[in-house]
């Protein structure tokens, strides 16, 4: 995402990718959600907007991690995905919320 633009949401894709179980990339504004959920999960890299070098570096050290590795930022991001980005995790505090509006 462009510099700056990350913090107005958090992208609907990455819900997908980590409920997916593959290993993450991104490059956001550090202080984003998106930043803060993939390092919370450990499933991968963030690197900073409009820094082509710096993608290009995460790609190349993901890579030299190993299978492994990757497989374990995989599954990271699968775990943390259902116990926080998920309906089933979300669900309830949706209608505990609107219980609390009515």
């Amino acid at each position: 995402l462009e510099r700056g633009t990350a913090g107005l949401c958090l992208p609907s894709k990455l819900t997908s990718y980590m409920l997916s179980g593959k290993a993450i990339i991104v490059s956001v504004d550090d202080d984003s959600a998106t930043a803060r959920y993939i390092r919370e999960a450990g499933c991968g890299y963030v690197v900073e907007p409009d820094n082509e070098d710096a993608l290009s570096q995460a790609f190349s050290r993901m890579a030299s991690e190993g299978k492994m590795k990757i497989k374990e930022y995989g599954k990271n991001a699968k775990s943390f995905s259902r116990a926080h980005l998920s309906k089933e995790a979300n669900l309830g505090m949706v209608v505990n919320t609107i219980n609390e509006v009515i």
